[in-house]
This record gives structure tokens, sequence and C-alpha cells, in this order.
């Protein structure tokens, strides 16, 4: 962790900045804490900043939506569409398989260090100038070695907090049911703050990206308990959440106030979430949908799977199997889908996509490319026609792959990525069920929405409310406030419009070299098995 003596804070870089990341963060569960008074330091915060809404990635999901935060570049160049990745071996993402240069690695070019602090994809612990306390998607309460580098930091956390956790576990298809889970996930956020506290102490860094997943994992299971606007929020149950909510919120705002402290006020302190949250009301079975209308077809040992509800899905499902053999289980039946007469396909659980079965392309494919323009305007078709149990349209946006991203990798994303009625829908490619939908609007349940928060502090900054960003101004903006140069030929811009009319202008940096080669994948199937166990429980992995 070598500094570089030249700025205010003896390194290369000239102000030292913090990313307050509020993962799932939405200010429609936010305002009414903040109303409360329970998170005083984040409204100190908003009192000194420029802050409004942060528009997600499409979809807005955590790994390409915190990739395109810290990269400034669309998932097409960064690589990066979802949990998943790959076509017909399909392997976790993790940040060795990013193909775009992060923060990071601009500020080390320039002699600066950063911390990095449970930022999604970072376990493994990528190579970095300064330290990484790793994001692990592992099940709560299984003891982990590695998740942090170097050794001496990870060794002082467990000095601090023995066993701590490497992950907030929810399930939330049980755990709406127990109001004690918000009290567990404050329990987390109280060893981050002792954790945090101390390591910034020991080791100063000119950047600290730090994450909390904690309004994620409260939105997944409560949400239709803390937003004002939904009709259970009236409800009893209801009022016992929300005061256990408060006290794990602010919890999260004491995180708030240690990296707002630690920035300083001639420092620089960006709060943003990778996405915001909604009612959730449930899953539309896309491969069902293409199968009524003849674009799908299965095997008939798959019929007869499909009569049986075997998907390894449901709520019984998850009980009774466990998560490994779940998820192989359903990969399994996903398998009799018959390629040869299928043109087709609902993308995996959360990229929101459909793809044709393009011979060359896909595993079996069995369209041509001399075909592929009118079934793929058949396949737009029924998706704009498609409606919800309540007769609205389901799909009211349908866009092609490249009207949402470009770059190297635009290629590996869906050919067809939909915006959901209200983003309260998610496309679930599962084939073991005869049901177009499941429907979970009776329960408290919340899901992804594009629309997320964010708020600047920083020198030269106007304060002012109602602004709207995108996820992919972050970088940009973060290097311009922290007095950096801003790198060539992003996608994100540099949101000068928040600064002073006297603000300099920005100057442009290349880009460092040596970023692009996927390197050799870190988990063992252990490993694997666990993420997947996590990510199925969140509802992310069917």
């Amino acid at each position: 962790m070598a500094r570089h003596p030249r700025g205010p804070h003896g390194s290369g870089v000239n102000r030292r900045a913090v990313v307050i990341g509020l993962d799932g963060a939405t200010w429609k569960v936010l305002r009414p804490i903040l109303q409360d008074g329970a998170m005083p330091r984040l409204a100190s915060v908003l009192d000194h900043s420029a802050w409004g809404t942060l528009r997600s990635t499409v979809p807005p999901y955590t790994p390409p939506a915190w990739t395109s935060a810290a990269t400034g570049v669309n998932p097409g160049r960064h690589g990066i569409f979802g949990f998943v990745r790959g076509r017909d071996r399909p392997r976790l993402s993790h940040w060795g398989a990013v193909q775009a240069p992060a923060i990071w690695q601009y500020l080390a070019a320039r002699g600066g260090t950063t911390g990095l602090f449970h930022l999604p994809l970072t376990y493994p612990p990528p190579a970095i100038e300064g330290w990484a306390v790793g994001a692990v998607w592992m099940p709560t309460g299984r003891a982990i070695r590695g998740f942090a580098s170097p050794r001496e930091v990870e060794d002082r956390i467990l000095e601090l907090v023995p066993g701590y956790p490497p992950a907030t576990g929810v399930e939330i298809f049980d755990d709406w049911r127990d109001p004690g889970l918000a009290a567990r996930i404050e329990a987390t956020v109280r060893q981050r703050r002792i954790v945090l506290a101390d390591v910034l102490e020991r080791w100063p860094t000119d950047l600290v990206w730090a994450v909390l997943e904690a309004p994620d994992r409260i939105h997944h299971a409560y949400y239709k308990y803390l937003d004002p606007d939904e009709p259970l929020a009236g409800t009893p149950a209801a009022t016992e959440v929300r005061r256990a909510v408060r006290s794990a919120f602010a919890a999260v705002d004491d995180v708030v106030g240690v990296l707002d402290d630690f920035a300083g006020p001639e420092g620089v302190s960006l709060v943003c979430s990778d996405h915001g949250a909604t009612g959730w009301q449930g899953y539309v079975f896309g491969n069902v949908l293409l199968a009524h209308e003849g674009l799908v077809t299965l095997r008939a040992s798959g019929r007869v799977m499909r009569a049986a509800r075997v998907s390894g899905f449901g709520t019984l499902a998850r009980r009774l199997v466990p998560g490994r053999v779940s998820y192989r289980l359903r990969r399994r039946v996903q398998a009799l889908i018959d390629p040869g007469r299928t043109e087709a396909f609902a993308t995996r659980l959360g990229s929101q996509g459909f793809s044709l079965n393009l011979a060359g392309r896909e595993p079996g494919g069995s369209v041509g490319p001399e075909d592929a323009p009118a079934v793929l305007e058949r396949l737009e078709t029924v998706l704009r026609a498609a409606r919800t149990p309540g007769g609205e349209p389901l799909f009211p946006s349908v866009l092609r792959r490249e009207a949402v991203y470009h770059g190297p990798h635009a290629g590996e994303a869906p050919d067809l990525v939909v915006e959901p009625a209200g983003w309260q829908w998610e496309v679930n490619d599962a084939v073991g069920t005869s049901a177009l939908f499941r429907d979970v609007s009776a329960l408290p349940l919340g899901c992804h929405h594009p629309d997320g928060v964010f708020a600047l502090r920083a020198p030269g900054v106007t304060p002012t409310a109602q602004v709207r960003a995108n996820i992919l101004d972050v970088l940009p903006t973060m290097l311009y406030a922290m007095g950096e140069g801003v790198p060539e030929g992003l996608d994100g811009g540099t949101r000068r419009d928040l600064f002073g009319p006297s603000s300099p202008a920005a100057v442009t940096v290349s880009a460092p070299q040596g970023v692009g080669a996927v390197g050799q994948h870190p988990y063992s199937a252990e490993e694997e098995a666990l993420i997947t166990r996590y990510l199925t429980d969140l509802g992310y992995l069917g």
C-alpha cells in the first residue's frame, strides 16, 4: 500500500473522497425515515448536497449496476450483465471478468490509493493499490478466509469481530414472516461500522468505496410494509416491522457518518444506490408465455415433468431441497426444452431478456440467419401483446439489444430486453410449471426498480434537490469532484452542472492499460454452490 507524496493527503490525489453505497435504496422508503429523524447524518449530507434520483442500468440488477458505476461504461463494454455469465456453461460473475478499468485503477495511475468495502463482485478481492474487503455472497454464519486483502486487514477484522459475517443472508419467501430479520440485519451493520471505522483509521486511502447491502435485503422482505403508498403499509404487521427497520436504518446512518467524517469538510461524499425498489407482483414465466405462442417446444419428458410441476423453484421445494440440488434440478428441467423445435427462449432469471435460438450461437440453435429478422419481429409482437393478470400491458417497453448496449461484449446480452409494468414483474426462465404467473402481490416483498438515490457533497457543489443523474455518471463526476482528470471515451457524463459557474473545465486522461483478459474462474465447486444458494434465497436465481 505504497503512497506517493504530492497531494494534500500525502498522495498524488488532490482531494479525499468516499462513495457511500446504499444497495437498493429508494427515496420512497428513506424519505419517511429521514422525516422521522432516524438518519440525521444522511440528512446533514443532503443539506449540503446536490441530490435526487439515480437511474440504474437496464435491467436494474446489482452486478451490471455497480460495475457500471465503478467503470463509467455500459455492460456492453465491461461485460457484466447479471449474476452469471456465459451461454453454454454459465458461471458466476466476479470482478476478474470485468473488461473495463475501474476508478481505483485510474487513481493508482495518479499515485492514489483506494479502499473497497463490500463492493459487489469483489470476492475474491481484486488486486488494488490500497485494501479491499470483498462482498461475499455466501450464507450467513459460514466462516471464510481470503475475503480481504492484504492479509493484515483480514486478520485485524477477525480480531475485532470473530466470525465476521461475510454477508447478510435473507430467504425472502420465508423471512418476510419474521420481524426479527431487521434486527439481524442491524446487528450485521453495526459490526460493519466497528470494522470500517478501525480500518479507515489504520489504513487511510484517497478513495473509499463502501457498500451496505442492508437496504436491499430489507426491501426484498418488507417493501410493501415500508412504502407509505402501499396498502400493506397500513396493517398492524407493518407497524411492528417499521419499528425494527427504523433501528436498522439508524445503524446504516452511523456508517454514513463514519464515511462522511473520513472525507472531511473539504472532501467529497457521494451517496448512491445501484438501483431502487418497488412492490413485487411476481414472476412471469417467459418460456411458458412463448410455449403458448409456439416459439418454445418441450421434449416429451419435459412435458411430463411440467405436468408434475418439478422445477425446484417453489416455496415447498426451497424448504425440502438444498439450494445446490434445487438449482441443478432446475437447470436439468431447463435442458428439457427441445432446441430443434424452439425458435426463441427466455434468458436466465435476472436478465429480463429474451433471445433467438440462433444457429451457430446457441447450443442446438435452430434459427438460421436468414430467418432471424422475421422470428425477432414475431417475438417482439408476442411480448408487446402480453398482458398482466389485470389486463394491462405486461411489457410496456420491449427494447432491442442494440438500443440498450454497445461495445465489444454487447453480443453476450439477450436479443430483446423488456421493461415490465412498473418494474414489478420479473421474467423467470423456469419451464417446470404450467402456470404463466406466480403472483406474490399479497406478500410484502419488494423487487428492483431503476430509480435509485444520488447525493453529492463536495467543494463547489450547489446544494439542490430534484437532480436526475445516471449511474454511468458516478465515476466521471466523482473524479471531477476530486480534482482529478476524467477518462476519455466514457459512456457517463461529468455533471459539471452540479457545481458553481466558476468550476473549472474537466481535464481528460487516457485509460490505463492491461485490462481485458478474463482470469481463471476463482470459485471452487463448493463456493459456487454456496453463492448460488445465497442468490437463490434472495430470488435472483430460480
